[in-house]
């Protein structure tokens, strides 16, 4: 078995795993690193004609945000996923698309692509396909996410994606996973251990009250799939007569999740979105800044979107607030704003001087988790992906106390692996 991280190799963002098994070739996700000024694509698949089926674990962009270009570039082979999954991604590989010709960025596959990537999409849990026996099993983490395992010729490998292990208001944890021979895991927190989820909801339920109490507004950054939504099913509970306003593109996801209502663990969304004003154009945005309220709006890192917009009309007073709800990224506006106090907006560097709080809404799996998976499913062989650099090779260590054989490779790193059995 030979293994090529063309991407997430000691890093978050641009997933893509090539794994070589026996005569067959296999993609286990394909995204993207955005950028400000050119986004990061997976290296370069050597005969990209030769891949034989791609795995698709779920919608965000660092996963899924680079089908375009390999099947621009050649690959061109059914890509197994849900349905949940395919409408999602439709909708941010579009939105990428015009985000990035509005930016200028060198557009470098076709937008055809988009419509044939689509095409190629195969809703199937379970199955085989040239011999592979697949099984899509669910990862919590957002809905329509899966763990991929998969078994050929007596060897049997799962692939994480990216995984929850604990539910939240939206959704269920990941479900049990089988033994496997080779494990690929990733390992965005897999030096450290989430606090309890319900701790968090409390001190975001005082962070909101107290700002409403002394006349502020909240910014509350998002991310579009699954934790605007958990926002929404929070603030209903927690400010029943505070005006809530949802911008960008959590409105999309939003109906997605409200016509997939079978995917979620808490059916009260549309009690919640009932409450909720959407904002709809620039003008009512910059009219409902001026009144009090709490704003949900996208990018979750501060890194483009409509936040932009609000961060410029509310981070300047003191008596609002913003929080950041997520996982934020090296390089990314919402890291340097928790380092250095400052965001880049229209290429110049802006203070934000309102109260700012980082708290831990993840959707990823923590180091207990994490190590749970690997002592459940008892791997021969690890490879830990899909983090910094301190938190992939902490798990590989764990990995190998256990008895693993464990790797933590680079993007750009082959490994292979010989007796899998």
């Amino acid at each position: 078995m030979k293994i090529t991280m063309h991407g997430a190799g000691r890093e978050v963002g641009r997933s893509c795993i090539e794994v070589q098994w026996h005569d067959r070739r296999i993609l286990l996700d394909c995204g993207l690193k955005i950028n400000p000024d050119q986004n990061e694509y997976p290296t370069p698949i050597d005969k990209p004609e030769g891949i034989d089926a791609i795995f698709l674990s779920h919608a965000h962009l660092d996963h899924s945000g680079a089908l375009p270009l390999v099947h621009h570039e050649g690959v061109n082979c059914p890509i197994f996923c849900t349905e949940v999954t395919k409408e999602l991604t439709q909708l941010m590989l579009k939105d990428s698309w015009k985000i990035d010709r509005i930016e200028g960025r060198s557009m470098i596959y076709a937008k055809s692509s988009i419509r044939e990537v689509l095409n190629s999409m195969q809703l199937s849990q379970s199955g085989v396909y040239k011999g592979i026996q697949y099984r899509l099993i669910p990862a919590g983490h957002i809905p329509g996410a899966v763990s991929v395992h998969l078994t050929y010729k007596g060897e049997s490998l799962l692939y994480t994606g990216d995984i929850s292990g604990a539910q939240t208001r939206l959704i269920h944890k990941h479900k049990p996973y089988p033994e496997v021979d080779v494990l690929i895991t990733e390992s965005t927190y897999g030096n450290r251990a989430h606090p309890d989820r319900s701790t968090v909801e409390k001190r975001f339920a005082e962070i909101v009250n107290q700002t409403i109490g002394r006349g502020g507004s909240v910014l509350v950054a998002v991310f579009a799939i699954a934790r605007s939504q958990e926002m929404m099913l929070l603030l209903d509970q927690i400010a029943p007569n505070c005006p809530i306003y949802l911008d960008g593109m959590s409105k999309a996801t939003t109906k997605i999740f409200l016509r997939h209502q079978e995917t979620l663990r808490n059916r009260n969304l549309v009690k919640a979105v009932d409450r909720i004003d959407m904002v709809t154009s620039w003008e009512s945005r910059k009219t409902i800044t001026k009144k009090q309220g709490v704003f949900l709006a996208t990018s979750g890192m501060l890194d483009g979107g409509p936040i932009v917009s609000y961060l410029k009309s509310l981070g300047q007073n003191k008596n609002n607030a913003l929080i950041l709800t997520g996982y934020q990224a090296e390089e990314t506006n919402g890291r340097r704003l928790l380092s250095h106090g400052y965001v880049f907006l229209d290429g110049k560097p802006m203070d934000v001087t309102c109260p700012v709080y980082h708290l831990d809404f993840s959707a990823h799996a923590d180091e207990t988790i994490l190590h749970d998976i690997i002592n459940k499913t008892k791997p021969k062989f690890v490879i830990t992906q899909h983090g910094e650099t301190g938190s992939v090779k902490s798990l590989a260590a764990y990995a190998e106390a256990k008895g693993c054989k464990a790797f933590s490779p680079s993007t750009g790193e082959t490994i292979i692996i010989d007796d899998v059995i």
